[in-house]
């Protein structure tokens, strides 16, 4: 894939799709990286949630994130799209998990030592941040879709349409160029062929005249022979 971005297109569509992308890789390399590093962080908040889902979650965040930063690397769709879509879901069911508990359960997330709007504040910082990076990897996959399919598309031209749209970017000097050129090819096959038909006439009347010379002498040898010769 990384040969396709190297390319200058004359399409101007596919010129903007193409720079919109690296744009958005450069963006999601990054944002992939931070993503890595908050949901390895994020696994610290085990002590004020003691839950296993909290380490279980944020080890899956991490390793999504490494799929997505070789896939931003590498340009491979494929990878981009399911860190995209699996860690965008995966995130926003971790917050509304977060507030349905702190809201509609009477313990909540507080204690003794900590309000549950405080806790509740904690987790949704590295998750929401994650939650942009995610939505930067998925902006990535959506550029380059784009750009892949209409790169697919110019490329599947028919061979006519590809020949009208030649014979469209010929113009002025360059059909009289074309014209001229054809001009000439076809003057030479011209006198090639002439030159061939006199060629075979001359040949021609060289044989006739040489069995008209086998024809002379053979009577001329016939008449020096005597007629005794001829009764013996």
């Amino acid at each position: 894939m990384h040969n396709l971005m190297f390319n200058v297109y004359e399409d101007q569509n596919l010129e903007r799709l193409k720079k919109l992308t690296l744009n958005r890789r450069d963006s999601a390399i990054l944002s992939c990286g931070v993503e890595i590093a908050v949901s390895l962080a994020a696994i610290s908040l085990y002590d004020l949630r003691r839950s296993i889902l909290v380490p279980i979650v944020n080890i899956g965040l991490a390793s999504l994130s490494l799929i997505g930063l070789c896939g931003a690397l590498k340009l491979e769709l494929r990878q981009i799209q399911i860190h995209g879509a699996v860690t965008t879901g995966l995130i926003i069911a971790c917050l509304l998990n977060f507030l349905a508990e702190a809201l509609l359960t009477r313990t909540g997330f507080g204690s003794a030592a900590m309000p549950s709007w405080v806790v509740l504040t904690v987790f949704f910082i590295p998750y929401s941040l994650n939650l942009v990076c995610s939505i930067i990897s998925l902006l990535l996959g959506d550029a380059f879709a784009k750009f892949l399919a209409l790169e697919e598309q110019k490329s599947d031209l028919a061979p006519t349409e590809l020949i009208e749209q030649q014979a469209q970017e010929y113009r002025g000097s360059d059909i009289v160029a074309f014209a001229w050129k054809g001009a000439r090819t076809l003057f030479s096959r011209l006198v090639a062929t002439e030159s061939c038909v006199s060629i075979v006439g001359t040949v021609s009347s060289l044989h006739a005249s040489a069995r008209f010379a086998g024809k002379i002498s053979t009577l001329s040898c016939g008449s020096l022979i005597p007629d005794e010769a001829l009764s013996w």
